[in-house]
């Protein structure tokens, strides 16, 4: 026994009496160091403690925690840990080892300490926690076993060292607006930059206007909708802020004319960022960290109702406990694509991918898989209108500093519906552009009876419409004739434009309505038909000062006087239901014409498909 007690006094002092007085000199002094920022002068002098005190335990695990929490060198970090552990296996740093180990993609080693770290009996952390951190390394391990397809192209053109992230394209893909964080002495700035894809690639970016970017402030986190000319975006601590961070919103009047910003109603006394706004500019999604959420910072959504923005709503089934951000709704408005570190993936922040179904349900979101996310941040996904072509910003590639944007091919298991675009050319009788009015434009989705309505002062329109779907379109304008026509969509086909032509409301002008359509021999329409009446009706209560005509008209298959009745009946019927919906009757009246009429000649069954028809003619045009 005396042998063992003289050993432990004289050939192990350090762990009888502690450190040196050097040694906790060099200690007090890091401290003070690291405290003033001065990390790599703090790590030398704690090695100059440890040279002094090799044991010197608490000297080892202060490094180790100055490269990972300040300097993010997870290699150092681990190795100091380890060095600590070595001394005295605490479960702490047991557990700060793991998490290094876990961030750094060494999936093995971090899901043993972990395993570890539950083993001890003093629980430091949420055991809960620790468990979906092993979930994590289970389905990582896995997840590597069977990789994606994944090809990833640096846009260095828009990249620098600076980070950038946040990219969001032009419908048309003809220019793509981003964030950039310059970081200055005094602290940092995020500002929204601009760089248009020229054929020879993107042009070097410029600042927003100034509209947006305001110095000493940070703005981006932006989305657009109607054909552009509408954008949402972030501001923080702003003058007419409500939280740290809002959500503004701003038009568009002509080329690069950007009306001032307005806060929206949506925002709250909390953070609220990363707009998304659905094609119809009717829903808006966003993360926030407000009261009332699952977690930290959540997925939240607003509808638009009569003009308004409804109070949010927590979309409780995207979100965790922790961190869900940078919602993406895509362009089919029923897949969303969004970044957590609470759903089970390779480690931060994971991109993941949800469904909505006919009834609004949300699917459980779906990581988009190895190598796509990586044990670092991945976050701002961006699809364009292909639903395949994803944009997004890392920093665990070949960046030049920091984080910068990518492309790359979605897999086709987790893309979206492809997007066609409609131009509609808005043109007079002659064939010119029709200038200066405020015009409705109205699309049918035949298939699922999805309803678009959009107004516009401009002669030449984009809308973006769902692949292989029958569509009816309609035009009108304060003083012109009403425009209808219908579109079938060829899923080869993604450009299509339309020319419409709108001819003055005068006497004896007139339109068919190519989307009222009766059962053979019947004259009571069919249910889908009734759209293109509630349009009419519009059409009339705009322009309170016509009178018209609905005229029946048909093919010169079977008896004439039966057709002159059929066509009669089914004038008529459309007759009442305007009257029904609050339109005069002395400002209408109906007549069947039979095929006194016809338009087409009437040898084939395309021919007599256009003979018929309902037709409505001004009768009158009533003076001011």
């Amino acid at each position: 026994m005396r042998i063992v007690i003289f050993f432990i006094m004289f050939f192990c002092p350090l762990l009888s009496f502690g450190q040196s007085d050097d040694a906790k000199e060099l200690y007090r002094d890091a401290n003070q160091s690291n405290k003033k920022g001065e990390h790599q002068q703090a790590i030398d002098l704690l090695k100059e403690a440890i040279s002094e005190d090799p044991n010197f335990l608490k000297a080892i695990v202060f490094i180790a925690d100055i490269y990972n929490f300040k300097l993010q060198d997870l290699d150092n970090a681990i190795d100091y840990y380890e060095r600590a552990i070595y001394i005295e296996e605490k479960n702490y740093i047991v557990y700060r080892l793991a998490n290094c180990l876990f961030s750094n993609g060494d999936y093995e080693r971090a899901k043993n300490n972990y395993n570890k770290y539950l083993k001890t009996a003093n629980y430091g952390k949420s055991i809960n926690e620790v468990k979906n951190k092993i979930k994590k390394c289970d389905f990582a391990i896995e997840a590597m076993k069977n990789p994606v397809p994944f090809d990833p192209i640096n846009i260095s053109n828009v990249n620098s060292v600076f980070p950038e992230y946040n990219p969001v394209l032009a419908t048309d893909g003809s220019y793509m607006i981003f964030t950039r964080m310059i970081k200055k002495r005094m602290g940092r700035d995020e500002d929204l930059f601009v760089s248009f894809n020229y054929d020879d690639g993107w042009a070097k970016p410029k600042p927003l206007s100034v509209f947006f970017n305001f110095p000493n402030y940070s703005e981006g986190a932006h989305c657009f909708c109607s054909n552009d000319n509408q954008i949402y975006f972030t501001a923080c601590n702003r003058e007419d802020s409500k939280g740290r961070c809002d959500i503004y919103f701003s038009t568009k009047d002509g080329y690069d004319d950007w009306q001032n910003p307005i806060n929206l109603s949506i925002n709250s006394s909390a953070w609220e960022s990363q707009p998304s706004v659905n094609r119809r500019c009717d829903i808006i999604f966003f993360s926030s960290d407000r009261a009332g959420g699952v977690g930290g910072k959540d997925i939240w959504m607003s509808k638009k109702q009569d003009g308004k923005w409804s109070k949010p709503e927590n979309v409780r089934a995207l979100n965790t406990p922790y961190d869900e951000v940078c919602p993406f709704i895509s362009r089919d408005g029923k897949t969303m694509y969004l970044s957590s570190d609470g759903h089970i993936g390779m480690g931060k922040l994971d991109f993941f991918v949800s469904k909505r179904d006919d009834r609004g349900n949300w699917s459980k979101p779906i990581n988009l898989g190895y190598p796509i996310n990586s044990p670092k941040n991945e976050y701002g996904l961006f699809v364009a209108k292909d639903g395949k072509t994803a944009y997004f910003s890392t920093d665990n590639l070949d960046s030049k500093g920091d984080l910068d944007i990518y492309s790359f091919t979605l897999p086709e298991d987790i893309s979206t519906e492809s997007i066609a675009d409609l131009t509609i050319n808005i043109l007079d009788s002659q064939g010119d552009y029709l200038e200066g009015k405020e015009i409705i434009i109205y699309v049918y989705d035949r298939v699922t009876g999805e309803k678009q309505k959009y107004e516009t002062d401009e002669s030449k329109y984009l809308i973006e419409l769902n692949f292989s779907n029958d569509y009816a379109i309609q035009v009108y304008a304060k003083d012109y004739i009403m425009y209808s026509d219908n579109l079938s969509l060829d899923p080869n086909e993604n450009q299509y434009e339309k020319n419409v032509y709108l001819d003055r409301a005068t006497k004896d002008n007139s339109f068919v309505l190519k989307n009222i359509l009766f059962p053979k021999n019947e004259h009571d329409i069919t249910p889908d038909s009734y759209y293109e009446l509630d349009i009419l009706v519009k059409f009339l209560k705009l322009n309170k000062d016509i009178s018209v005509e609905v005229g029946g008209h048909t093919d010169d298959m079977g008896d004439e006087f039966y057709n002159w009745q059929l066509s009669g009946k089914r004038a008529r019927v459309i007759y009442e239901y305007l009257i029904k919906k609050g339109i005069s009757k002395d400002r209408l009246w109906f007549k069947g014409y039979g095929y006194s009429k016809p338009i087409s000649s009437g040898k084939d069954e395309l021919s007599r498909s256009k003979n018929r028809r309902t037709e409505v003619k001004i009768l009158e045009v009533k003076k001011n």
